[in-house]
């Protein structure tokens, strides 16, 4: 039985959030922060719809692993 290879590849992404919480971790603590993230997020991935040119630099490969498929 051979096998053959799919990878799965985790990534991220740039991008900024303006805030006025004295705490950064707050962002994430607390409802209106998630919405600040993730209305940041969402411009972020719209601009980079527009300009995909851009995407080099908004996006950075974390890790990669292989998911071996089963071939008959």
């Amino acid at each position: 039985m051979s096998h053959k290879y799919k990878y799965n590849t985790m990534l991220d992404v740039a991008f900024s959030v303006e805030h006025s919480f004295s705490n950064a971790e707050s962002l994430l603590d607390s409802a209106q922060g998630r919405q600040m993230v993730l209305a940041a997020v969402l411009k972020r991935i719209a601009f980079l719809v527009e300009e995909p040119n851009e995407a080099s630099e908004a996006f950075g490969i974390c890790d990669t692993y292989d998911i071996p498929e089963e071939k008959s």
